[in-house]
């Protein structure tokens, strides 16, 4: 089973409030509906035309939560944005459950296989020597050692790795650069774990660059905290993208050649300014 996450700020967020009020609930709720049927359908955050249809969606909603920044247009529905930041994608889902499967299967197998059953009739031990007075070979005294079986010799253990020495000071050095700061002692604990496996040096100088980067070009609220990016082993993802080039890249593969693609009318985010930015159609003096 897949789920949908909801950040529990959502009712004090900026995209929440730019919805008009009139519309505001109506596009919450079609936003949430459609999240858990992406969740579970695996679609990765589009959402089609014919599901829209289905629940009986009014257009008005959609285009609130595309003006909004929630939700994108595509040419056959709608795409939740920074979708893969917040929700398993279809291949996590997909490799976890395979390893689950493999799991139970693995179980099962134990379970089938027979319990290994006592001897019914232990033989029985003589001395040396048998009632004839001939030598036992089968079954020598046990108080004696057979000397043509030498006690095997004892295995040498395999020394364990040397274990990775994790101070608090490089966690402060690389803390020091992340710019939601919530959740320090967790953040602290998974970083301890993570090191184990990165090494000290390269998860610091991850964290510092992931940071700086977040910092550039992602708003406080929707930054992940860091236990929470550490957890994931984010380090190997693609560092944060400014959501305006995200709007002026997704803008300028829409317009195509068009020079002007304000010309016949803005489209108004909730502060007022034109979401593309910076606009070619608004002169500086305006």
């Amino acid at each position: 089973m897949a789920w949908f996450k909801v950040d529990d700020g959502l009712h004090s967020s900026r995209k929440f409030l730019s919805i008009p009020r009139r519309n505001r609930f109506a596009a919450i709720g079609v936003w949430t509906v459609a999240g858990a049927w992406s969740a579970d359908q695996l679609t990765n955050g589009h959402v089609p035309d014919y599901m829209l249809s289905e629940w009986n969606v009014p257009p008005s909603a959609a285009e609130s939560l595309v003006s909004a920044g929630l939700w994108a247009r595509e040419s056959s529905g709608f795409v939740f944005r920074n979708w893969l930041e917040y929700q398993p994608s279809k291949q996590d889902v997909d490799a976890e459950r395979a390893a689950s499967r493999e799991r139970m299967r693995e179980l099962r197998a134990r379970r089938k296989q027979p319990k290994p059953q006592e001897d019914a009739a232990k033989p029985e031990v003589f001395g040396r020597t048998g009632p004839n007075g001939s030598e036992n070979v089968r079954n020598p005294d046990p108080t004696r050692p057979d000397p043509t079986r030498p006690d095997p010799p004892r295995k040498k253990k395999d020394p364990s790795p040397p274990a990775v020495r994790v101070s608090e000071s490089d966690f402060e050095s690389a803390w020091a650069h992340w710019p939601k700061k919530v959740e320090r002692k967790k953040s602290f604990e998974k970083f301890k774990a993570a090191a184990k496996t990165r090494g000290v040096t390269e998860l610091v100088a991850d964290i510092i660059r992931f940071g700086d980067a977040y910092a550039r070009t992602t708003e406080r609220q929707y930054t992940p905290a860091l236990n929470v990016w550490l957890n994931g082993e984010r380090w190997t993802d693609d560092l944060p993208t400014s959501s305006t080039d995200v709007i002026n890249k997704q803008w300028d593969a829409l317009m195509g050649e068009t020079r002007d693609p304000c010309a016949n009318g803005h489209k108004w985010v909730g502060d007022g300014s034109c979401a593309r930015y910076p606009c070619p159609a608004i002169k500086p003096e305006e």
